[in-house]
């Protein structure tokens, strides 16, 4: 008979420690997820009027409105028995037509995100989840020559405790013409000069300023 790891593993997952695998929360995971992903910004369903019969809120700022969306259009986005079968996960990952063209790769993390998500009962308890009340960037100002830095986004919970949220944020360079930030929150150097990075995450905003310097000028010999 199995044992009850490998039971949860079947329903939730467990690491290969046998420790159970973090709870996905709609508010804190899914929603994000989604803005990251694109989905939910201004030119697609975060538009007033969305787009499809569905619209989300931008910034991922209201998850109770994400929510009811949905879990709206007669129940077809979402499909418990059939995690695989859902229409959020067949349109962005271009098995069914979809406007907004390939979003999401059958077989990654935020692919596998979603699937358990929706496998679980795809619920939203807000009254149980925590709530965000912040977020930080670190470091909170980075020196960029020729490497590639890495950010790390920290969010402040109502539980009184923190959680690293890089892999949900979203990533904006203010100037990518003096550096540049991929998806993962790396930043590259381009152009001597300052740029802000902002992290978008749960509807919060914070920023980190990345200093590009000038590169040493050989010529110029410091005094002895």
């Amino acid at each position: 008979m199995p044992n009850r790891c490998v039971l949860a593993l079947l329903v939730l997952g467990c690491g290969a420690t046998g420790a159970p695998a973090q709870e996905i929360e709609f508010a804190r995971h899914v929603s994000p997820l989604l803005y990251k992903l694109g989905c939910s910004a201004g030119q697609c369903h975060g538009s007033f009027s969305g787009k499809g019969g569905m619209r989300l809120s931008l910034f991922a700022g209201s998850p109770e409105m994400d929510f009811q969306n949905l879990r709206g259009g007669f129940n077809r986005r979402l499909d418990a028995q059939n995690a695989e079968n859902s229409l959020l996960l067949l349109k962005p990952t271009g098995q069914v037509e979809h406007m907004g063209g390939l979003r999401l790769r059958n077989g990654s993390w935020q692919y596998d995100t979603l699937v358990k998500w929706i496998a679980g009962g795809a619920r939203y308890q807000a009254d149980r989840e925590a709530k965000v009340l912040s977020v930080r960037v670190e470091p909170a100002s980075v020196l960029v020559v020729k490497e590639t830095r890495q950010l790390k986004v920290i969010a402040k919970l109502s539980t009184g405790g923190e959680e690293d949220v890089t892999k949900y944020t979203k990533f904006e360079s203010l100037d990518p013409s003096v550096a540049e930030v991929d998806a993962d929150g790396k930043v590259t150097s381009k152009l001597t000069g300052d740029a802000a990075v902002l992290a978008h995450y749960a509807g919060q905003v914070a920023f980190t300023t990345v200093l590009v310097p000038n590169a040493p000028n050989p010529s110029v010999k410091a005094p002895k």
